[in-house]
């Protein structure tokens, strides 16, 4: 049988709490407290603890009657102890809500004297005899435990992945050089008509095999680097070149791999020598380039830019594409390793350049930054000093 309900009323007013209500809420309410998990104390405007929990006796290693009535101070490790105080008289001018997890690194001091971690929180109330203070304070000694266990096995983690990476890539360097030599002899002695004639496919075969024997060698290449660069044993060798003159000739390498991009350096100018190493820099540059091509599927012009500030002596090397775009969600890990775009996975890579051209810039006492809008494209930025000073700085 169906059961109906009148509709609530919001006319109706429930009854006003009886004294013996009052009461049990009070009695509640102090319960509640004296069982929470965590220490909550009470504060006067002296910074005397008037009221304290059982968690706060268990955290601290004092008794109820040892804590009535001690300075908050007294349980602050000595150090932090004058810096408390100052901050103590500042809250109460402005007292307001502090909850927990500001990222502050707080500890307390137990009776022995050993200190732990700890969250607090603070909430003023203001009642007839003056304004208090509630603070809860979390121990936060097995959380920061477990934080340490988890960045050691992450830490732990990347080393066994550096150490596997840098195994791989040397072990595939014999073979892949052997690959690489072979396909060359084959390409060379068909051109010159050596050995019996091969059919269009067989030419086509060696061609591939050359080609994606080439991106595996690159792939080597950019393993190597990128546990040189972790083991702090690239090394660079500066010496003054024409930036200028690098990018053209890089620029037309890259020309020569596509027809549906137009590669434009722009302005014209005169030679501009910067102190820098000629194949990390060409490196740094091949990459940006062959991203700006493989990222922008449908062509059209990729512009390399190079301006000069004679004041704050750096030049500046922008390379503007019409591509993809990379999505704000991810713009974030766009230097790091292995990182690689969500609208950009069905496009081969490996997610290591970028993060190489970074780290090579940065050895150039250099910096570069992008600003990109998924679907409208991207442009890279790189600043570099032009000064005498870099060549000798960077080589340390």
């Amino acid at each position: 049988m169906e059961s109906h309900q009148p509709p609530f009323d919001a006319s109706e007013r429930l009854p006003f709490p009886t004294e013996m209500d009052t009461n049990l809420v009070a009695e509640m309410t102090h319960l509640f407290i004296e069982v929470a998990p965590d220490a909550v104390m009470v504060s006067d405007e002296h910074g005397h603890i008037i009221f304290v929990n059982q968690q706060m006796e268990r955290s601290f290693g004092y008794s109820r009657a040892e804590l009535l009535n001690m300075q908050v101070d007294a349980l602050l490790p000595e150090r932090f102890r004058g810096k408390h105080g100052r901050n103590r008289m500042g809250y109460y001018l402005t007292p307001h809500l502090r909850p927990m997890g500001l990222g502050l690194a707080l500890f307390a001091a137990r009776k022995d004297g050993s200190e732990f971690p700890v969250e607090i929180s603070l909430s003023p109330l203001q009642t007839q005899e003056g304004l208090r203070v509630i603070g809860i304070i979390r121990d936060t000694t097995q959380r920061s435990q477990l934080e340490a266990q988890l960045q050691a096995a992450r830490q732990e983690a990347d080393r066994l992945k550096d150490e596997f990476i840098a195994i791989a890539a040397h072990e595939l360097r014999n073979p892949l050089a052997a690959l690489r030599g072979f396909t060359d002899m084959l390409q060379v002695q068909t051109a010159r008509g050596h050995g019996p004639a091969l059919a269009e496919w067989q030419v086509e075969a060696i061609e591939a095999i050359d080609q994606s024997s080439a991106r595996l060698a690159d792939l080597t290449d950019d393993l190597l680097d990128v546990t040189r660069l972790q083991a702090g044993k690239l090394m660079l060798h500066f010496a003054p070149h024409d930036i200028v003159a690098l990018t053209r000739q890089v620029m037309l390498r890259q020309q020569a791999t596509t027809q549906r991009h137009t590669l434009v350096l722009t302005p014209e100018q005169e030679p501009l020598m910067v102190p820098l190493d000629p194949l990390r820099f060409e490196q740094v540059l091949t990459n940006l380039l062959h991203n700006a091509i493989k990222y922008s599927p449908d062509g059209g012009t990729i512009q390399i830019t190079i301006d000069h500030d004679a004041v704050a002596e750096t030049v500046q090397l922008s390379v503007r594409d019409p591509g993809i775009g990379i999505p704000i969600a991810e713009q974030e890990r766009v230097f790091t390793r292995f990182a690689r775009a969500a609208n950009a996975r069905n496009i081969g890579g490996t997610g290591l350049g970028l993060y190489l051209c970074r780290a090579l810039v940065e050895r150039h006492h250099g910096t570069i930054s992008f600003t990109s809008q998924e679907g409208q494209g991207s442009v890279f930025r790189i600043v570099l000093p032009c000064s005498a000073d870099n060549e000798a700085a960077a080589v340390e």
